[in-house]
């Protein structure tokens, strides 16, 4: 669980969320409060990442699904936005998890409750 979601439930009316990297929130007085941005996730962090969990309800409307195997861009294109959400450097996460996130999503789609299954 996330210390944003602890600290959230710890104390929801007043959480303390001042030292926590890339979160903003509205502080005591009204102030829009935008802390310091987190570092990106390395390669290693991103093999570490749960995969996707999707309720029966939800996968029930899911016709189509997403891999990403890696985040960053070294480019600039002028019309793309993924240096802005994941940043400049290109990681990836490593060949198991990479390969296990592709069983994961398949089994996925083999799933019954699919649209049109």
């Amino acid at each position: 669980m996330s210390l944003c979601i602890e600290r959230l439930r710890d104390d929801f009316e007043r959480p303390h969320l001042d030292d926590l990297l890339g979160v903003s929130f509205l502080g005591r007085d009204g102030e829009v409060i935008h802390n310091p941005d987190r570092p990106y996730l390395t390669g290693e962090e991103l093999s570490d990442l749960p995969f996707p969990f999707y309720s029966d309800r939800v996968n029930q409307g899911i016709t189509h699904n997403v891999v990403n195997t890696s985040r960053g861009c070294p480019y600039e294109c002028e019309f793309c936005s993924v240096i802005e959400n994941f940043g400049r450097g290109f990681r990836f996460l490593d060949d198991a998890a990479a390969l296990a996130l592709l069983r994961h999503t398949i089994q996925l789609n083999a799933s019954p409750t699919r649209v049109g299954r």
